[in-house]
This record gives C-alpha cells, structure tokens and sequence, in this order.
C-alpha cells in the first residue's frame, strides 16, 4: 500500500539525494528519460517559474517517487495535485514557500501516515480535510492555523487529538468520525465558535466537563459502545442531536436544558426508553 509523508516546508532547501543519478534538477531533460527519474527538484530558476502548470508528460515519470518545488508564485495548486495523483509512486513530497496563501486544502484518500509541523505555516489555511488517510497522530503545530474554520479528520487511525487544537479559536466545525480516540482534550471548551461536533465511530470512555461550555448548534456520536455525552445536555444551544450505539438506557434529567433542540436521531439504542424526556423538548419538530 502506498504510504505518503507529506512535507509543506517554507525554507529553502534541497535535499543532498538531488545530484545523485536519476536525480534531475532539469524538468526538460528529465522529460526526456521519464522511466529513469527517481527524483526531481523543481526550484524557482527555471523556464517554469512564472507556469501555471507543469507539463502532462511528468505523469510519464512512473517511477517518481520525490518531488521538491520551489517557489512558483502563479502555479495552479488543485491543477498540480492532479497532475501528482497520476505518479504511482510518489512517497514523498516537499513543497517550499508555495503554500503560504493557501485557504483550502483537501487530502482525502492518500494513504498519509503523517503530517509534518510545517503544516502550522499555511497561516490563512480555513478549511483542512484529511479524511480516510492512515493518520495515527497530528502535530501540535496543527494549533498554528489560527484561521481555520472547519477541520475534518475521519475515517483515520487517531488515537488522541492534541490539546493544540483547542487553540484553534475560529474553529466552527469539527469532524472526527471513526478513528481510535477514546477521549477528548480537556480543553476543548475553549472553542468558543465551535457549532458542530462530529464524533461518532470512536470508543470514548468518558467526556470532559469543559464540553458543556461549548455554544454547539449540532452534536453527533456514538459507535463502538461509547459511554453518554451527559456534558452535552447542558448545552442550550443545541438544536440538532445524534446518538447512535450509546451505553443508555433512558435520556438523563439534563434533557430539560435543551429547550432549543429541534432535531433529534436516534439509531441502534438497545433497550432505550426514547419516550420519556421527549415531553420536554417544546421545540422538537423531527425525530428520527
């Protein structure tokens, strides 16, 4: 299975394998013995500086498995990304001052085993997606990305997110869906914008107070017996609410608080006595 590391580095450097064979520093030359390069340094003296895309024929390099880029300053990044998706064997891919400017960035289905702490550089980055890579661990650094507004993480082998993230005080929408984690950071009250938090598919074993403290307008979680969120019934700015596969049998008294809930799914409660408590959501219109 294909491993990918990816590496956002925003000082220059080259790595020492560039001068050794099947390395190119040349794209033109390369181009020529496509099958040969192993390796390629993109740098910012180049005809292709001032590109918007590289050519098609570097997907002709079939056994590519590092790339370095200088700084381009009008390279179409999605365009880029999809011209790297057609090079089987890429492993490894270094990227220098070219994302700085970055607002969204989205890699799902990548097989990354890790993030490296460049990413807290992309400091106007507002939307990251890593869903279904094989992620067992973020840096601290992910707490640097002081713009971001919606972080997604699912479907990952995470087995802890780091307290960093609860520095993310723009952060509006939280996904962590189906990983390992069994608890949140203890801090994570402090995300003072969060309005919609996605944790189902994980086997927590129990929640932190400070989750009551959120102004959460969406909650969903369960999965895998998790225990019950109770910090979440104090939050009365909940208006929509999923539980699925929970340790409970009937809802607790703190139902009361959520006098604004107007959603509510249920799914897979065994022996749950969904009608008692429901005579308390004056606002409830949809229950499923």
């Amino acid at each position: 299975m294909r491993q990918i590391v990816l590496l956002l580095m925003l000082l220059f450097s080259v790595s020492n394998s560039f001068g050794q064979k099947n390395h190119f520093s040349d794209l033109d030359e390369a181009l020529k013995h496509p099958l040969q390069v192993e390796g390629l340094y993109l740098g910012n003296q180049t005809k292709y500086s001032n590109a918007k895309e590289f050519p098609r024929e570097l997907a002709n390099c079939k056994n590519l498995h590092k790339i370095t880029i200088g700084w381009h300053k009008d390279l179409n990044i999605p365009k880029l990304f999809q011209l790297l998706g057609k090079l089987p064997k890429l492993d490894t891919l270094e990227m220098m001052a070219l994302l700085k400017e970055l607002k969204y960035l989205k890699l799902e289905l990548n097989y990354l085993t890790k993030i490296s702490p460049e990413i807290g550089c992309l400091q106007k980055l507002e939307y990251l997606n890593l869903t279904s890579n094989k992620l067992t661990q973020l840096p601290p650094e992910i707490g640097l990305l002081k713009q971001l507004k919606e972080l997604i993480l699912n479907s990952n082998d995470l087995t802890q997110i780091p307290a960093s993230v609860c520095d993310l005080k723009r952060l509006q929408k939280l996904y962590i869906q189906s990983n390992d984690l069994e608890q949140l950071p203890e801090q994570i009250g402090d995300l003072a914008q969060l309005r919609l938090l996605s944790i189902g598919g994980n086997a927590f074993k129990s929640f932190p107070e400070s989750l009551s403290k959120l102004n959460l307008e969406s909650f969903h979680s369960g999965g895998y017996h998790s225990v019950f969120p109770y910090p979440v019934f104090r939050i009365s700015t909940l208006k929509t609410l999923g539980l699925y596969e929970t340790v409970l049998d009937s809802f607790p008294e703190s139902i009361e608080n959520l006098q604004n809930l107007t959603k509510l799914y249920l799914r897979d409660l065994n022996s749950f006595n969904w009608s008692d408590g429901l005579e308390k959501l004056s606002q409830l219109g949809q229950l499923e």
